[in-house]
């Protein structure tokens, strides 16, 4: 995926992810998702397309909240979080 397109990654502090991609949407909605490596990207809902659907946190508005963007991040975090504890 583009480089252009990122907006952090889950090993950042989320709150910081959610609000450089609610700033984006104060423009127009946007498709965000998140890669194998843990980078989050953020791109028009048109253009992301061929993302992979698994990838997909969701696509957010200008009426989406910081927080509700956090609550998705944080959510992805701990599914793929599950794949790292061996037990």
């Amino acid at each position: 995926m583009a480089e252009e397109n990122a907006v952090g990654t889950l090993n950042e502090h989320l709150t910081g992810v959610a609000l450089r991609i609610r700033q984006l949407v104060d423009a127009q909605s946007m498709t965000v998702w998140v890669d194998e490596t843990g980078a989050v990207y953020a791109q028009k809902p048109e253009d992301a397309s061929r993302v992979p659907s698994n990838w997909v946190v969701g696509t957010f508005s200008s009426a989406t909240t910081v927080g509700d963007i956090e609550i998705d991040l944080r959510a992805v975090l701990r599914e793929r979080a599950r794949d790292w504890i061996v037990d």
